[in-house]
């Protein structure tokens, strides 16, 4: 099993980040402490459970972004107790790369802190 990159995590209150190793320094300098300046360029699609957009980021260029959403109270329930929708697709992209299938290149995951848990 070949191992493509490591995950670090960055603790930014309320937010956390896990971040590909490699572009730590680059997420640094566009996004950790300017979280709400994420805006999307172009929807491709809104639904009740995330929005997809591509988003232009400084020194990364244009970037697919999946924005799950928390509406109903089992999604709640779910990211209370287990792992967010955003870091199981991040660990099954990660385990398919090692696996040398062709997939996404996950870049990182933000989750926010809500009533004490990251959502």
């Amino acid at each position: 099993m070949k191992q493509l990159y490591n995950f670090i995590t960055i603790k930014q209150p309320p937010y956390r980040w896990v971040v590909r190793e490699d572009i730590k320094r680059l997420i640094n300098q566009a996004l950790i402490g300017r979280e709400t300046n994420l805006q999307a360029r172009q929807v491709l699609k809104d639904n009740n459970a995330r929005t997809l957009f591509f988003t232009t980021i400084p020194f990364l260029g244009e970037v697919f972004v999946k924005q799950y959403k928390l509406n109903d109270w089992w999604s709640i329930l779910k990211a209370s107790w287990w792992r967010s929708q955003a870091m199981n697709e991040l660990l099954m992209a990660k385990y398919l790369h090692n696996r040398d299938v062709l997939s996404v290149q996950p870049l990182a995951v933000l989750e926010k802190k809500k009533m004490g848990f990251y959502r």
